[in-house]
Formats: structure tokens, C-alpha cells, sequence
């Protein structure tokens, strides 16, 4: 999954804050934290979040993003996995 930056309008204030939207097969999902969307008041704001999101490491199957803690497993070919594809 990709992420990009997204406009949104505020309709309490009036005002543009930006979102965070991830990008898979052709569609557009709205990305929340903590059952929270992300938002943002700037625009370098938002772009710091999908800078860094973009940059994490990712499973090699199914581009789950891999925390450092999380369960790894590696496959020669393909490389890093979440581990959640060993019965496939």
C-alpha cells in the first residue's frame, strides 16, 4: 500500500485540514490511528506522516507494513514476510 497526502474540509470551521489516504489495487482508503482518522492542520504535516509511513518496512506478500517487534519470517526469494502467510 502507498500513502498520499489528502485534502479535507473541516465543516465545523471551515477550514481545510489534510488527511492521510493509502492506496491498494486502484482504491482509496482512508487511514485512522487508534480508531481515529488522521488529520492534520498543514500540509508538511500530513506529508512528514505519509513520508514516514511510506518508508516502513513491508511484508513481501501482502505490503502489510513490519514493525520492528512484529514476527518476521524470510524467504529467500522474496525476502521479508509478516508471518502470516506460512500456510499458503
Amino acid at each position: 500500500m502507498k500513502y498520499a497526502v489528502s485534502k479535507w474540509l473541516n465543516t465545523d470551521t471551515m477550514k481545510p485540514v489534510f488527511g492521510v489516504v493509502g492506496m491498494k489495487d486502484g482504491k482509496k482508503f482512508n487511514i485512522a490511528q487508534e480508531g481515529k482518522p488522521l488529520f492534520f492542520e498543514s500540509e508538511a504535516g500530513a506529508q512528514d506522516m505519509v513520508d514516514t509511513m511510506n518508508d516502513l518496512p513491508r511484508c513481501a506478500i501482502c505490503g502489510k507494513p513490519l514493525a520492528f517487534a512484529d514476527e518476521k519470517t524470510h524467504d529467500p526469494e522474496l525476502g521479508d514476510c509478516c508471518a502470516e502467510h506460512d500456510n499458503e
